[in-house]
């Protein structure tokens, strides 16, 4: 317990006190105001990041590894395909595991 001095008449009160027992005047009224900050939209905003890099990949791995896939069907060489196959399998784990992040954090 320490005394702090009130703002109105500058008698010396305890920081416990609700208000001065001289004058009156409240003396913790900050820590009824306190406001308790959600921090769920920064958690949704840095899934949303997530999720618009991993989008883009998925689909670019997606496309080129079907590219490549057709032309090995039709002879060409298709020694991509396996690359652009598994950049399209960790952009769809990151589009996965984002959205499922942005639900969790859903107040």
């Amino acid at each position: 317990m320490s005394l702090i001095k009130c703002p109105e008449c500058g008698r010396d009160v305890s920081d416990k006190a609700a208000t001065c027992p001289n004058c009156g005047h409240p003396i913790n009224q900050t820590n009824e105001n306190l406001v308790q900050i959600d921090s769920a939209p920064q958690k949704r905003k840095k899934y949303r990041v997530r999720l618009l890099i991993f989008t883009p990949i998925f689909f670019i791995g997606l496309i080129l590894s079907m590219i490549w896939g057709f032309s090995a069907m039709t002879g060409g060489e298709g020694r991509m395909f396996g690359f652009w196959l598994l950049v399209a399998g960790i952009g769809f784990i990151g589009m996965v595991v984002s959205a499922i992040g942005s639900w969790l954090s859903r107040p």
